[in-house]
């Protein structure tokens, strides 16, 4: 569907911004930590999430390995 995935309303072209398969607002696109706002260059994804990339290293450090790899984390546990 074509419906943001923070607030759920309608996302038409001009103000989309696609995310790891993800639709979203550019007003919405922010991280989900600090409600900072990113963008398809400065971001992580994940588990339907998105933070900047400071907020993710911080909050994912302890949970094992990750690289990032344009605004893709790699996560093992």
């Amino acid at each position: 569907s074509n419906k943001c995935l923070v607030c759920t309303r309608p996302v038409y072209a001009m103000e989309k911004v696609e995310a790891d398969g993800m639709l979203f607002h550019k007003w919405c696109f922010r991280c989900a930590e600090c409600n900072c706002k990113v963008n398809t260059g400065n971001y992580a994804a994940l588990e339907g999430k998105i933070y900047c990339k400071a907020h993710f290293k911080q909050l994912f450090k302890l949970r094992g390995r990750y690289t990032f790899e344009e605004g893709r984390p790699d996560v093992s546990v």
